[in-house]
């Protein structure tokens, strides 16, 4: 389901006012709704097919950018090599070269990727991928939301887990502009979605065994 640009950015805007734990009951609270009523639906998980490999990335810090090989970002984010991703952004706040090497690497466990698949076709799924898409997008901004739902669904096939990284990695787009200050926040909405699809799976699974039980 395509929900309008803008009524993602008003939904976004009213929820970025509430406090972090509100912003996060909400969003579970919604995501067991979508679960819930989208349970009867799902036979099969969706086929995404990533179509380009990303070749560089564009790193941006407020007004500041510097675009180096995706080769560069995935040393810095596997070894923490000195290179340019830690000069530029050491150059601003040091204490965010490793926020941002975490926020990079951080696993997600996604142990249903069927649920999550389905859970990004819904209001709650679209909504953290627009706030994803604020942080990680192709310098026209166009598709994102349909470029990550495809590049978080193949991500967590390997090994059902999920990190930025990886979805970086799979962005069907050969160009990537990242923003470097924000790119923890991206992590968190990336666990939210993860976790609420998670709990509604959990919370429709308990209601099940108490109704047949």
């Amino acid at each position: 389901m395509k929900f309008p640009f803008s009524f993602l950015q008003r939904v976004a805007d009213k929820l970025r006012a509430l406090p972090q734990r509100l912003y996060k009951f909400v969003a579970l609270g919604m995501a067991v709704c979508l679960v819930t009523t989208s349970l009867v639906f799902i036979h099969h998980p969706q086929t995404v097919v990533a179509q380009t490999v990303v070749q560089k990335v564009t790193l941006t810090y407020g007004p500041q950018r510097v675009t180096i090989p995706m080769s560069e970002l995935e040393t810095f984010a596997e070894t923490g090599e000195a290179s340019k991703v830690i000069r530029f952004i050491s150059g601003f706040v040091s204490d965010d070269t490793e926020m941002f090497r975490t926020a990079l690497t951080r696993k997600i466990p996604a142990p249903n990727p069927l649920f999550l698949n389905k859970a990004m076709d819904f209001i709650v799924g679209e909504l953290f991928l627009f706030e994803i898409g604020q942080v990680i997008h192709t310098p026209s901004r166009k598709n994102v939301i349909e470029a990550l739902r495809s590049s978080i669904g193949l991500s967590v096939l390997d090994d059902r887990e999920i990190s930025l990284l990886e979805v970086i990695e799979k962005y069907p787009a050969q160009e990537l502009f990242v923003d470097a200050r924000k790119l923890n926040q991206a992590s968190k909405y990336m666990t939210f979605l993860v976790s609420g699809a998670e709990q509604g799976l959990m919370f429709v699974r308990e209601t099940l065994a108490d109704l047949i039980c």
